[in-house]
């Protein structure tokens, strides 16, 4: 009696995880990214998209790809994958550490003295927090270090996901 009832509850167990994975998200965020270089004084504003699917009710993954606009003849195009943890606080509200890696393009252009881009890994960690208008629409705000060598940066965002 003890086996049945302890594969019962372990089924059901299994069930509730899997009733809780799997929602996709797709949206937009906007950022405003300064250089945190020494003797850079760039500011740039940028726009990203981003793919979200959790792996579980606590773990999601986003896919984030993005330009920031020139400031000072200096762009970036920028691609990563990132992982959230999210701690629920209450029914709509959510916290969570970002962690990631991906892919940067830095284009230079200076008139007179050139121009050229250079591709670079970059790192990401930093804090986000989310808020639930309904079940399909969220917004979110997010500071995060940027690693990217010679270039690192602290990208500010506010963005829109739609949840499907």
């Amino acid at each position: 009696m003890k086996k049945i009832f302890l594969s019962i509850l372990v089924s059901l167990t299994g069930l509730c995880v899997f009733a809780q994975k799997g929602q996709v998200g797709a949206g937009l965020n906007f950022n405003y990214t300064p250089s945190l270089e020494s003797g850079l004084s760039l500011n740039n504003f940028g726009l990203s998209a981003k793919l979200q699917y959790g792996f579980t009710n606590a773990l999601r993954g986003e896919l984030l790809v993005g330009y920031d606009f020139k400031d000072q003849g200096v762009g970036l195009f920028h691609a990563s994958a990132n992982l959230h943890y999210l701690i629920h606080v209450g029914d709509r509200f959510k916290f969570y550490p970002i962690l990631g890696a991906g892919y940067a393009l830095l284009t230079v252009d200076w008139g007179y003295f050139g121009s050229g881009s250079d591709s670079k890994f970059l790192a990401n960690g930093g804090l986000g927090a989310e808020y639930d208008f309904s079940e399909h629409l969220t917004a979110g705000f997010e500071v995060k270090y940027q690693y990217i060598k010679d270039f690192s940066r602290l990208p500010i965002s506010l963005g829109l996901t739609y949840k499907f």
